[in-house]
């Protein structure tokens, strides 16, 4: 479902496209490129999980470093809290924001899945 807010938003990102190509009208094309647009930033919003939120720049080599303790701690088709990973993880040194976003990045890569709304991860490669 989408809501009256972001149909207003495609409508501008429309007119905005339209704007740009010194244009009064908004064409199909315009249409169609707002909405891929808009797909691809609702996409990104939804695969940010609130322990990952205002967390700040993150280092890609700690994250590196905290994706091979995942990978290592989590065997396969192994299920765990993702608060308790966190916890186990800072307490052997590794910061937060670095569990998180190598967390984000497994996710992505299609290694973890999420359950329960993001609250476990299991690792499915």
């Amino acid at each position: 479902p989408i809501t009256i807010r972001q149909l207003e938003a495609i409508v501008r990102l429309s007119e905005s496209l339209a704007k740009m190509r010194l244009s009064n009208e908004a064409t199909v094309t315009d249409v169609n490129e707002a909405l891929r647009l808009f797909n691809i930033s609702t996409l990104s919003a939804s695969q940010v999980r609130p322990h990952q939120v205002g967390l700040g720049v993150v280092s890609s080599e700690a994250t590196k470093n905290a994706e091979e303790f995942l990978l290592r701690r989590m065997g396969l088709q192994v299920s765990i809290g993702v608060k308790k990973i966190i916890d186990e993880a800072c307490a052997q040194g590794y910061k937060k924001v670095n569990i998180s976003s190598g967390i984000a990045k497994l996710i992505q890569s299609g290694v973890i899945k999420e359950y329960k709304g993001g609250k476990i991860i299991k690792r499915i490669k």
